[in-house]
C-alpha cells in the first residue's frame, strides 16, 4: 500500500478480534481523511499518562478495558512513590469492582497461569550427549 495515499480499505482486518479498536480506528480515518503513513504515526506514539484521582485513573482504566481498547497496561513510575500511590489507591479501586485480582492460585506467575514448567532442553541435550 502506498502510505501517502488515502487509507486502503481494509476494514475486514480487524473485525475478528479488536472490533471496537478497528471501528474507532476507521472512524477517525474518515472524519480526518488519514493516510496509512498517518494512521501507523498515531497508533505508535505512545499514549499519554493516566492522570487524576485515584477514582478517575480507576474509570479510565475501566473504560479502556471494558472498550476492548486494551488488554492489559504497562504500569510504569514517572516520579519516585509513584507506583506506591497506584498499588495503595487505585489497585483496591480496580479489585472492588471486579477488574483485579485479590489472590493468585499459584505461587509464581506460570502456576496461576496452570503452565507447567517446561524441560530445559539445555540438560535434555547434554543427558543426551552423556549417552551416547
Amino acid at each position: 500500500y502506498d502510505l501517502d495515499a488515502p487509507f486502503p480499505d481494509v476494514a475486514h482486518i480487524g473485525l475478528n478480534s479488536q472490533q471496537s479498536a478497528t471501528k474507532r480506528i476507521l472512524a477517525e480515518v474518515r472524519a480526518e481523511n488519514l493516510t496509512l503513513r498517518q494512521v501507523v504515526e498515531r497508533l505508535s506514539a505512545p499514549r499519554g499518562a493516566f492522570v487524576g484521582s485515584p477514582e478517575t485513573v480507576a474509570n479510565e482504566l475501566q473504560r479502556w478495558f471494558e472498550d476492548q481498547a486494551a488488554d492489559g497496561f504497562v504500569i510504569f513510575e514517572p516520579l519516585p512513590g509513584q507506583l506506591d500511590l497506584f498499588v495503595d489507591k487505585v489497585i483496591p479501586i480496580l479489585q472492588a469492582r471486579g477488574l483485579f485480582r485479590e489472590d493468585y492460585e499459584g505461587e509464581t506467575f506460570r502456576e496461576s497461569l496452570g503452565l507447567d514448567v517446561p524441560e530445559n532442553r539445555h540438560t535434555a541435550a547434554r543427558s543426551n550427549r552423556s549417552a551416547a
